[in-house]
């Protein structure tokens, strides 16, 4: 009986030591996790101010094309109003030249 309890004893020992070198793995490996996480939401991050200015930049844009297009169309009203006058100036002329 002696030695089966010897036996056993070895190995429950050996199960042990097996589940320390696990243990020690997966500690290892959760570690390693936990660094790749980090460096990934320091990465995340980068991204995302890099991602605010460029939003804040293409709004920039976008109002300043906005006030380019409300500049552009006074223009071209002013432009057609005054091309008016000058055609009804020119028709005036053109009458007051063949009487």
């Amino acid at each position: 009986m002696s030695q089966a309890k010897d036996d056993r004893l070895d190995r429950i020992e050996a199960a042990l030591d097996n589940q320390v070198v696990v243990n020690a793995q997966l500690r290892t490996s959760t570690q390693q996790l936990s660094a790749t996480a980090e460096a990934l939401l320091s990465t995340v991050q980068i991204h995302q101010q890099n991602f605010e200015v460029l939003t804040a930049r293409f709004n920039a844009l976008v109002e300043r094309q906005l006030q380019t297009d409300a500049r552009l169309e006074e223009y071209q009203r002013t432009t057609s109003a005054a091309l008016d006058r000058i055609g009804a100036v020119l028709d005036y002329l053109v009458r007051q030249q063949d009487r």
